[in-house]
């Protein structure tokens, strides 16, 4: 089932697409002012009418201010679609006949959790402490594991009014009780602001239906980095248990860091032009987002995948162990960007996300020349070619595109390289007879990639299996005996000649 919403003109994004994912947690970054929370807000629109009221606001007395003429938020559901445009007082449903299309999104309930002040701030009445009741268990110990207090496991709650939101929370103060012989409490308006915005956050995720859309605005809000990271891994389990839908956007490193890549949205204001970035690599965002850390290290190769990443990592690590032995030694981080394009990109930008003394290469896949600036040179693009341009001294060309390297070693002799990653992973189970590394041989370009990614990740599969290890944990093994081979091999000399000029630059 199709869900997307397109958002045309207004503030500050020319125009954005989104397709709406299914059921998970998923992160919604990007710097101040991109467009998180107008996304958000469009996304409330399809369980609360108001939407755009409230989070587009118009001046009473001028219509020189704040204008959302010539704005325009598509929704569009199984082909079926509807725009709402500002119309002066009001924004209008057209067709109207479609008014009603956003109840065909199908979410059991729509929640919306802001960082405000009904997020965060404790009620202010007062009330006296009658028909006190023990909180509900599972929010207890959620409450107990995110904010790593065991406190909570002695919450109450009391209604204070009548109507749905009206519980107040409570928590025993055994020093006073003894004093007064009698049950006293602190009650949440002595709750710290982080306290009061999970305790409220959970409330509403326990009480929400199955199948519900849940959007939450800066999450990070007064939450020490342990508590958002153990609010994220909740968040991920209730989403799982009731199939929710979760959207949160963060400037979070902590969260950044520990989300998958295929949950993570990233949206970016380049030139005027608005642009999303689906599956965005979390160093990528991180790198317009962390901006100077302290911490910072000494170079940076940017790669283009995970893959690309752990090779080159093994290959870094063996040759500092190598050449630099007793030496001072460099603090060097591998990060995959991307695409080539996103690559690009990065460097033209990162030179004022970083300190001064980080030095900053792109190490790219063999292929990337001939198949990216062949093509924009046929072409006279000279517009990307200035970008290439721009940071040519930092881009360096692997002798390899990783998974087809990989797979060329293994099958230059295979009785040889089976016997090795038998050794090398101690497990004499370990065969290379059911991979045919035949079908490499009349492939080119990016048929060939593609077979060599199907091959290594059947080898990928075959050993894990066999070893009772994670696929991940395999991967990062065969790069390094890859890597080992290669600083081994034919092929030494020249990746000294490319890696060590820049490690010891």
């Amino acid at each position: 089932m199709t869900k997307q919403i397109t958002i045309e003109g207004l503030k500050q994004i020319d125009k954005l697409v989104f397709d709406v994912p299914p059921p998970g947690v998923y992160i919604l970054s990007g710097t101040n002012g991109a467009g998180k929370s107008c996304l958000l807000a469009c996304l409330l629109r399809i369980g609360w009418s108001n939407a755009f009221q409230l989070s587009f606001r118009t001046s009473k007395i001028s219509t020189a201010l704040d204008v959302f003429s010539g704005s325009k938020i598509t929704y569009e559901i199984n082909n079926s679609k509807v725009e709402y445009t500002y119309s002066g007082e009001r924004w209008i449903p057209k067709p109207k006949s479609q008014s009603k299309l956003l109840n065909s999104f199908g979410y059991g309930q729509v929640i919306y959790a802001a960082a405000n002040s009904e997020r965060i701030e404790p009620r202010a009445e007062d009330f006296k402490p009658q028909r006190v009741r023990d909180a509900p268990q599972s929010l207890k110990d959620a409450a107990v594991r995110i904010l790593g207090d065991t406190k909570f496991q002695n919450l109450k709650v009391i209604n204070v009014r009548r109507g749905v939101g009206s519980e107040a929370y409570l928590i025993p103060d055994s020093r006073a009780t003894i004093a007064s012989k009698k049950n006293a409490y602190y009650s949440e308006k002595n709750f710290s602001l982080g306290e009061i915005c999970v305790l409220k956050l959970l409330r509403q995720l326990e009480n929400c239906p199955h199948g519900s859309l849940v959007l939450i605005d800066e999450l990070e809000l007064a939450l020490h980095p342990k508590a958002q990271v153990k609010l994220f891994e909740y968040l991920q389990k209730i989403s799982v248990d009731k199939q929710l839908t979760t959207i949160f956007s963060t400037h979070s490193v902590n969260l950044i860091k520990n989300t998958q890549r295929e949950n993570f949205f990233f949206i970016e204001q380049n030139n005027g032009k608005t642009n999303i970035v689906a599956g965005c690599y979390p160093t990528y965002a991180l790198g317009q987002l962390a901006l100077r850390e302290e911490r910072s290290p000494d170079i940076v190769f940017y790669v283009e995948d995970e893959q690309a990443q752990f090779i080159v990592s093994a290959l870094v690590k063996s040759l500092i162990e190598q050449e630099l032995s007793g030496k001072s030694k460099p603090t060097i981080v591998v990060a995959p960007i991307g695409t080539f394009e996103a690559v690009i990109a990065f460097l033209t930008r990162s030179q004022g996300l970083m300190p001064s003394g980080v030095k900053q290469f792109a190490l790219l896949d063999k292929d990337v020349h001939d198949e990216y600036i062949t093509p924009l040179k046929a072409a006279n693009n000279h517009t990307e070619l200035s970008k290439v341009s721009k940071v040519q001294k930092q881009i360096n060309y692997l002798p390899w595109t990783p998974e087809v390297g990989l797979c060329n070693l293994l099958a230059s002799d295979i009785s040889i390289h089976e016997r090795g990653l038998k050794e090398y992973f101690g497990d004499a189970r370990i065969s290379l007879s059911h991979v045919d590394f035949e079908e490499l041989k009349p492939l080119a370009n990016g048929s060939l990639r593609k077979k060599a990614k199907f091959l290594v990740k059947e080898i990928i599969s075959e050993i894990s299996s066999i070893t009772i290890q994670s696929p991940e944990r395999i991967r990062q093994d065969l790069s390094a005996y890859f890597a080992d081979a290669c600083l081994a091999g034919p092929q030494a000399s020249a990746i000294k000649k490319l890696l060590l000029p820049l490690i010891k630059s």
